[in-house]
């Protein structure tokens, strides 16, 4: 059998101009047509000739062209690119370069045929390409045939050009196509603990006989002048109802008589629907709205505008007949040669309008058109109802004004820092800023009509500009969001006038998060409002248990502005840590609806578990009153099947470790030993407080048990997918990981021998190899797959046991000092505050903790999650404050004629004690520095007098700041050498 895969189209071309446009000019990207149709929805053939022909236009004259390229890469998304989550490695992609350059000369003028240079992997052939150049444009043609079964599985299909001779607007995507390709596995054997979570709510029909012995009963009905998506939705519906039944399902015009008086599914607006007694034959189902309707013993599908009716076809085979998606790759049916069903009557509008997972694997049109999801990221073709389309989002100051391209000839582009010009950000008021902006937004809105969105927004980060106008706005309107909102106010003001349907989508992030407090945003803008400020550091506590996130939603739904939520749903630095989140992210949505989001895009890129939670996801974001335990039995016990029981009762155990610690009386924002409170910088350590012994105990027998249960190679596939989260787990506590800051965390096997270490290479090699087969390259923010392995494998080949540095630990004991008395008082000599230290976990990735009952005044912090005591319960003290941790020094380092006490990150005045004496001082007075040179910078010194071996010595720091992030809040190391080493040469033993 064969199917439809939805490819993905991008392209662009490299020119020679002259020098003045070799950064200014761009090539636009203007169209993309197949075989001459510029939205093909039957699948093009492979093994037979076709005709690709991308359109450029260039503002300015092009004196020649030089290389044009045409790659398609099989895989996720192309955004995933070649730095983040799920990417096909580089020897599984189809390049075509086709040019006119050798070692000479340039030639090749516009008309001549192009010489193929590369045909990579033998995926295609290619058989000449065409260059042909107007006045304005440009067209390259590209004549090429797919050879038979290259595409296997459900794969996205991007054509796109690198180009490294000129600034352009890059992976502009410009058309979707499908390609004949094998068909998906096709499964039909739920198991018994199977249970449809989706069964609609409602009065079920009499039972409807669909098919019988392999016959059809119903017809399926079209308009005689059938719209695309009606062809769509009866080929997609005719297909699914053989896989359940085995039976043909004729399909006819409603001009048609050749039904021969059957009972039918009327599809999309037929005259049947036209003369029927359906409720909401009139209703308005706006664009994405669907109505499923039984009168008598005949079906009605309808729906809005745009994707309605795909919607009704998929909901009705999901809902009412019980077929899955589980993944990119599976089908599941049921099997009923004899196909009885009772289907409930019912309309349906989706309360969102984005509806993103964000999962970098699940970036795949056909499973986002069948799941109903709505995001930029899968593209749906137009013909099909199409999707959202943004051209950009996020943050664009770096696209709209390249540093290199403006700010040496126009620094007052850029933002006033400290009184000079810095690229970080842009001059809100800068007119010439703003008009530059509007033309450049209008461009995009010109030569991408079927793009209605796009985004303005700052640069990630901060350094905003306080020049006389910008500072007056933000004076007068709270904050950062006056001049920025003004800034954007201007640009859509501008843009509007040419394109008033279309709008402008800004972030509400950081320092510009809350709506200005005088000036009124234009209803142009959709406000993408970020839960930075929750899920940077509550990600498993409700969205209203953040008192700063709920006084922003409020405020924006407040103003009546137009919200869409960017959510933050993963660990950023560690994608394979099992997150504990499942019993939040539901209710967070619900509570953002409650509040007025339209929109909602889950930052996830990559997962312990992508395709359960792209499903699980998916389906609450169209209907956000699902449950989600069970969506989630659904998913296990439909994907894992007969595995499925263990991989339950591991994420049933996950789920019993929140409950647990949710109960207990917390309050985010303040000091607490809750490990629900302690997962920063949208980070979950793998040495985390969920992870006991008892807990990695019985994760392991779960999987252990579920390879053994699993009966076929597919099904065993899944389970060890799954299973790499135990591995990266259990590697990272023996051996090590990297943190978000790139340093190296040496696990607590890594001074075995060498024999002993061996015990780790098989967990290795099979993590390696399971990342390899479902093409896993990179592990977050921590690194790419090959960094990491190649780290582990060296430090379970090492020689020596001896290392050359420990990391002091992750957890210290806290406490303020405001009226600045600790010194007078001797606070660094106090056994107090060291008896306490003495109970915490001694692990310098945070250990396996549970709660310690401390004394009223004291708490317990991170120093290695990139934060200080604002963002862990001390939110604007400004005083000093205490550090107190106790330190053994390993048998190995007790001979190294240095000991440096080495910290990475301190802001920014610090005083060190150890064992009760005075021993450093990183001060302005010491250092005669300032704010800006000490915040942020790196410090050491030579502990070795103050060290005693065979004791566990008291360090004690006395910190005090005037920069906004106050405290220690990077990791520190105590590094033993033999040479003496300044800060800047111990930076090699970070790696």
């Amino acid at each position: 059998m064969k199917t439809a895969y939805i490819i993905c189209v991008f392209v662009c071309l490299s020119v020679v101009s002259s020098v003045r446009c070799l950064f200014a000019q761009a090539p636009k990207n203007i169209g993309v047509t197949f075989n001459g149709e510029t939205d093909p929805i039957e699948p093009l053939a492979a093994d037979r000739w076709l005709t690709v022909t991308a359109r450029y236009r260039y503002p300015g004259n092009i004196h020649l062209l030089t290389n044009t390229f045409l790659v398609i890469a099989r895989g996720g998304n192309l955004l995933s690119g070649w730095d983040i989550g799920y990417n096909l490695p580089a020897n599984e992609l189809m390049i075509v370069k086709h040019g006119f350059w050798n070692a000479t000369e340039a030639t090749g003028h516009p008309g001549d045929v192009g010489k193929i240079i590369e045909n990579d992997q033998g995926y295609l052939d290619c058989e000449h390409t065409r260059v042909e150049k107007t006045a304005d444009d440009i067209s390259v043609a590209y004549r090429l045939k797919f050879k038979p079964g290259v595409l296997k599985g459900m794969r996205n299909v991007f054509l796109y050009i690198e180009d490294k001779n000129v600034k352009y607007e890059g992976f502009t995507q410009m058309s979707t196509i499908a390609i004949e390709g094998d068909a998906e596995a096709n499964r039909t054997d739920m198991p018994k603990q199977w249970r449809n979570s989706l069964q609609p709510k409602g009065k079920p029909s009499a039972a409807l006989v669909l098919a019988y012995g392999g016959r059809a009963k119903y017809v399926l009905v079209i308009p005689q002048n059938a719209k695309r998506i009606e062809k769509k939705a009866a080929t997609d519906l005719c297909r699914h109802l053989k896989l359940i039944s085995g039976a043909d399902f004729p399909v006819v015009s409603d001009k048609d008589s050749s039904a021969g008086g059957k009972p039918y599914i009327s599809i999309g607006r037929t005259a049947l629907l036209a003369g029927s007694e359906c409720r909401w034959k009139n209703a308005d189902l706006a664009v994405e709205g669907y109505a499923l309707e039984v009168v008598g013993k005949d079906v009605y599908l309808y729906g809005g505008s745009g994707r309605g009716l795909m919607h009704g076809v998929y909901s009705m085979l999901e809902e009412d007949l019980g077929c899955r998606w589980y993944s990119t790759t599976s089908v599941d049916t049921p099997e009923m040669r004899r196909l009885f069903v009772s289907l409930v009557s019912r309309e349906y509008l989706p309360v969102l309008e984005l509806r993103d997972p964000y999962i970098l694997r699940m970036h795949d049109s056909t499973w986002s058109l069948r799941n109903k999801t709505n995001t930029p990221h899968a593209r749906i073709p137009l013909a099909w109802g199409g999707s959202l389309r943004y051209h950009l989002m996020g943050h664009t100051y770096g696209w709209y004004f390249p540093t290199e391209q403006y700010f040496k000839e126009h620094p007052e582009y850029y933002a006033l820092v400290n009184g000079k010009r810095q690229p970080s950000q842009l001059c809100h008021t800068n007119e010439d800023v703003i008009r530059l902006s509007i033309e450049k937004t209008c461009e995009i809105f010109r030569n991408h009509p079927e793009i209605t969105i796009t985004a303005i927004g700052p640069n990630d980060g901060r350094g905003f500009c306080d020049c006389p106008n910008c500072k007056k706005l933000d004076d007068e309107n709270g904050g950062r969001s006056g001049s920025f909102f003004y800034h954007v106010n201007r640009i859509a003001e501008g843009v509007k006038k040419e394109f008033p349907n279309n709008h402008l989508i800004s972030l509400a992030y950081l320092d510009y998060a809350k709506p200005p407090t005088k000036l009124k945003v234009d209803d142009y803008i959709i406000i993408q409002l970020c839960t930075d400020s929750h899920a940077w550091k509550y990600q498993f506590c409700f969205l209203w248990e953040s008192e700063q996130f709920q006084e922003m939603i409020e405020a924006w739904h407040a103003v009546k502005a137009k919200v869409s939520i960017w959510d933050y749903t993963t660990d950023y630095v560690h994608y394979l840590v099992p997150m504990a989140n499942w019993p939040v992210v539901a209710d967070n949505t619900r509570f953002n609806i409650r509040n007025g989001a339209t929109g909602i895009m889950y930052e996830s890129e990559a997962n312990d578990s992508d395709e359960m939670r792209g499903w699980v996801w998916a389906k609450q974001l169209w209907n956000p009153e699902l449950d989600t335990k069970a969506l989630m039995k659904d998913f296990v016990f439909g994907y894992y099947k007969e595995a499925a029981q263990p991989i339950w009762d591991f994420q049933m155990m996950m789920w019993a470790y929140w409950e647990k610690w949710h109960k207990l009386p917390h309050k985010c924002g303040e000091p607490s030993d809750n490990p629900l409170l302690n997962n920063l910088h949208c980070s979950y350590a793998p040495d985390g407080p969920m992870f006991t012994p008892e807990f990695m105990a019985n994760m392991r027998n779960c999987f252990t048990e579920a390879e053994r249960m699993a009966k076929s190679e597919e099904i065993l596939a899944r389970v060890k997918r799954a299973k790499t989260s135990l591995l990266y787990l259990e590697l990272s506590q023996n051996v090590g990981y990297y943190t978000e800051f790139g340093d190296f965390v040496y696990g607590r096997s890594i001074r075995q021998s060498r024999a002993a270490k061996q015990v780790f290479k098989p967990p290795l090699d099979e993590f390696a190899e399971i990342c390899k087969d479902n093409e896993l390259t990179t592990l977050g923010i921590a690194g790419t797959v090959e960094k990491i392995t190649a780290k582990w494998q060296s430090c379970i080949d090492a020689e020596s046991s001896a290392l050359p540095k420990v990391y002091l630990p992750a957890e210290w004991i806290f406490t303020t000092d405001p009226e600045d008395k600790g010194v007078g008082e001797k606070w660094y000599a106090n056994r107090k505050y060291f008896d306490a230290a003495a109970r915490l976990p001694n692990e310098a990735g945070g250990g396996a903790a549970s709660a310690v009952a401390l004394e009223k005044e004291l708490s317990r912090l991170h120093i290695n999650r990139g934060v200080g005591w604002e963002q862990q319960g001390f939110p604007g003290f400004d005083g000093y404050g205490w550090y107190f941790q106790n330190l053994e020094i390993p048998d190995e380092l007790v001979t190294r004629k240095h000991l440096y006490l080495d910290f990475l990150g301190v802001n920014e005045q610090a005083w060190i004690y150890i064992n009760g004496e005075f021993a450093y001082e990183r001060s302005y007075a010491s250092t005669g520095k300032g704010v800006g040179d000490l915040a942020g910078a790196a410090f050491s010194f030579d502990a070795k007098r103050w060290l005693k071996s065979e004791i566990k010595n008291g360090v004690a720091v006395r910190v005090t700041h005037s920069s906004g992030l106050g405290g220690i809040w990077l990791p520190a190391m105590l590094v033993g050498t033999d040479e003496e080493c300044s800060t800047e040469q111990l930076a090699k033993y970070r790696y």
